[in-house]
């Protein structure tokens, strides 16, 4: 049995699961290892130990890593490699996107356009750094830190003095960043390229109140058919890099495609959504192929796989039920899906029509940077942050206190249809006996009647 390794710093998260079960519906025998907590020896045998126990074995890497501590998680992949593990984007690749420097260099060499960009160390070389992106007064200017993903690390500044402050914080602390024309756009897009070949391609609109087309910064994705220059030169930046794998970010000015990004290291959560075909399937088909596995698939195919949503509510759903309702009448125990999550499968809700909002069970809730994170079972997922909810509590009778609540939007299958835009609530329901209650927000979107005598559960809720 051929054996593939995920290497992630993310185990719980979407995209790493998805993969491996995908992985061993083929047949493989696949593996998410945490490179933080493993030790490389850099003598000549390269061995590397996860948590004391030597990883050897495999067949394929599948790196999953972001830029921080990259040095470290590059000399395992390099580990990998030399004792002839085959690996989905070499270490060299992965350094090379991660720098956006090093990346935009290497872009214009092989004459893809890129953003007008300078480098320079202190605030005293701001002017002239200016006069090099089109003048002094042309603003806004946007800088970036060399490192950075999911938009974090890209700040726009709309006058000197501005500029001037953030270049001196900047410079203050050691990090390293550069200047880069501000080029006006409503919307970015994306092209994901797999083994020289594009997967599918989108747009990412720039959310209100923001200048990033970025789906963790709440950008809107939508499905679009890539016209062949712009698979051309996706195919050519990743070639240019070195990436079997790698997600291609760019924008068309006057004709002209322009490529802001390169990540090595791209997600699919998002994309997920808008795409008609299961990602990881494809992704892992991939890698089999590499290693000359060619099993047929052990269980039945995922049409769409799901967990951890993240970035933006989808305006347009895939592969929804149009069916009528089965029944028009309903109890108070009935079983809904919520459109990518839970692998999609049926979870039974309490119907209170008592209750004015819904709400759907997580633990280890938090909130940051507009997103809810928390964990349903054994998978954890991210959404943005709609709201926050005031709810009145009256714990053993004693006065109302306000808690707050944090509030998703989804797309709910009740009854046999889909019902857009459902408000829920994210609390700890461990001590109920549904993870969802069904409340009044929802329930008046289905026209359905309840009657309580059908399915009358206990008194929890």
């Amino acid at each position: 049995m051929s054996r593939i390794l995920i290497l992630t710093a993310e185990p719980e998260n979407f995209v790493p699961k998805a993969l491996k079960e995908e992985a061993e519906k083929l047949g493989l025998d696949a593996e998410l290892i945490n490179p933080d907590e493993c030790t490389v020896s850099v003598c000549a045998d390269s061995k590397i130990q996860n948590k004391g126990e030597e990883v050897t074995g495999f067949d394929f890497c599948l790196p999953r890593l972001s830029e921080e501590n990259i040095n470290f998680k590059s000399s395992i992949m390099s580990a990998l490699t030399k004792n002839g593990v085959k690996i989905l984007n070499t270490s060299e690749a992965m350094k090379l996107a991660s720098n956006k420097i090093d990346c935009q260099l290497k872009l214009s060499e092989n004459g893809i356009d890129t953003p007008k960009s300078v480098l320079l160390a202190c605030d005293d070389q701001i002017e002239s750094a200016l006069e090099l992106l089109g003048g002094k007064d042309k603003f806004p200017v946007i800088v970036k830190t060399i490192y950075g993903t999911h938009g974090v690390g890209v700040i726009r500044a709309d006058s000197l003095a501005s500029l001037r402050s953030i270049v001196q914080q900047l410079s203050k602390t050691g990090v390293e960043f550069m200047l880069q024309e501000y080029i006006e756009h409503n919307a970015s897009s994306r092209i994901m390229i797999l083994g020289g070949e594009c997967l599918f391609g989108v747009s990412r609109s720039i959310p209100d109140g923001d200048f990033r087309s970025n789906a963790h910064q709440g950008a809107e994705l939508t499905r679009i058919e890539p016209t062949e220059e712009e698979i051309a030169i996706s195919i050519k930046a990743c070639a240019a890099l070195s990436l079997c794998f790698g997600a291609v970010d760019y924008i068309t000015v006057d004709g002209k495609i322009v490529v802001l990004e390169v990540n090595g290291s791209p997600g699919f959560e998002a994309g997920q959504k808008v795409v008609d075909f299961n990602i990881a399937e494809k992704i892992i088909a991939y890698c089999a192929s590499v290693v000359g596995h060619n099993a047929e698939p052990v269980a039945e195919p995922v049409a769409e796989p799901v967990a951890e949503p993240v970035a933006e509510p989808v305006a347009e759903p895939v592969a929804e039920p149009v069916a009528e309702p089965t029944e028009q009448i309903i109890g108070t125990v009935e079983s809904i899906i919520i459109k990518h999550f839970n692998d999609e499968k049926p979870i039974e809700a309490r119907v209170d029509t008592g209750a004015t909002n819904s709400c759907l069970h997580g633990e280890n809730i938090s909130e940051s940077d507009n997103f809810v994170k928390f964990k349903f079972e054994d998978m954890i997922y991210k959404f943005p942050l709609s709201r926050v909810s005031k709810i009145k509590a009256s714990p053993d009778g004693e006065t109302a206190e306000s808690i707050s609540r944090p509030v998703i939007v989804v797309d709910v299958i009740f009854n046999g249809v889909v019902i857009h835009d459902c408000e829920f609530t994210i609390a700890d329901r461990e001590n109920m006996k549904y993870d969802i209650l069904l409340g009044r927000n929802v329930l008046e979107k289905t026209g359905l009647l309840i009657d309580p005598s059908i399915n009358t559960p206990s008194s929890e809720a």
